[in-house]
Parts: C-alpha cells; structure tokens; sequence
C-alpha cells in the first residue's frame, strides 16, 4: 500500500518524486546511474512503495511498510552502527536496549510523557483528536522504537525503524488505549544524524 507522508518542510527540500512516479525503477535508474559511487546513500527499491527526498547530507530513499521504514546506504555496517548509536544521544534518546551483536538499538516498551527528544508527542505520533487538541499531547504513549541494521551486500547495509505505539490518556475517566501511528518525523530525524555522521569529515 502506497502512503503519502506528512514530512517537514526542512526535510523534503525537493518534491516527493516516487509516488508520482509509476515506474520507480526506471526513474531511478535514469537519476543515479547504473552503478551508484561508494560512500553514498542508495534507495531501497520494494514492490514501488518508494519514495525519495534530500537532506543536506545526499539523498535518502525509504520503502514503507505498515509500521516500518527501510532505508539502505551504501556504507559497511561497521560504519553504520557506531552512526546509529550517536543519533539517538544526538537527538537526546536514551535507548533501553542496545545490542551491537544484533546491531539493533531503541526503547523497548517504554512509556513517554509530554516530550520525547525535546518534542510534544504529537510531532511524532499520530493518536486521533479530541476537543482539546491531540490526544498525544494528553497521554502517556508506551511505545517500541527499534532501530535494526544488517549487511545486505558488500559496504551495503539496511537500517529498518519498526514503531508500535498505544496512548493512554492522562485522564483517569477514560481507561481505553489509543492505537497511535508514526508520522515518521523521529526516523527521519535520527536518519538524518546517521547520514550525517557516516558522509561527514574523516568519514
């Protein structure tokens, strides 16, 4: 299923492109050439589901599923997981699992009040309205924020953030959890941090 996705003016710098572009491949193909040059960010490339916007560190391409997004640089994971690590103290997130073996780190079932990474939570997640305003900003969220890195070629690796997430809200009268989704505001910050670190001086 196709998605279109609310990003920051900051972030898109360009116009989304693959979701107005029916034949993704063939595009991608024409823009970055038939063999992209090491030390970049490439774009994963899955059944279509892509769609593409510049940072001031390169391009990044994400694929979305139903509560992922995948991205895939082109850098060894050994490059790759250090970078990961930094963005979540770069960004002020103070992960509960961090696994270098597994090259997976984030919060594991963690539950957020008011602010997570120096935001209100509905910068981050989606959990419907009331009169009040969003129900994020009146709820405690308990969420699974993973980030996962695997080698998938030689210096090529993909890093997958999953986010499950219920709000509750503050209100003692009303007992019943929200489903939230994720505007994927928070990965492409870290994603950001993370291209930045693996494209910058002495990289």
């Amino acid at each position: 299923m196709r998605r279109t996705l609310d990003l920051p003016k900051a972030v898109l710098g360009h116009a989304l492109l693959a979701f107005t572009c029916s034949a993704f491949l063939g595009c991608a193909s024409s823009s970055a050439g038939s063999s992209p040059e090491a030390g970049r960010s490439v774009g994963a490339s899955m059944e279509g589901r892509v769609s593409d916007f510049t940072t001031g560190h390169g391009d990044l391409r994400y694929d979305i599923e139903e509560d992922r997004v995948l991205f895939q640089v082109e850098f060894p994971l050994a490059q790759v997981w250090p970078a990961m690590v930094a963005a979540f103290a770069e960004v002020g997130i103070d992960p509960d699992l961090v696994d270098p073996r597994g090259a997976r780190i984030g919060m594991n079932n963690q539950t957020v009040i008011r602010r997570l990474a120096g935001e209100r939570l509905s910068t981050y997640f989606s959990c419907g309205s009331t009169m009040a305003g969003p129900v994020a900003n009146a709820s405690r969220i308990q969420t699974t924020f993973m980030v996962t890195a695997r080698s998938v070629a030689a210096g090529q690796t993909s890093i997958t953030f999953f986010v499950d997430a219920v709000a509750r809200l503050n209100d003692a009268a009303d007992k019943d959890p929200k489903r939230c989704r994720s505007t994927r505001r928070l990965e492409v910050r870290l994603m950001e941090h993370i291209n930045a670190t693996l494209e910058g001086p002495g990289a």
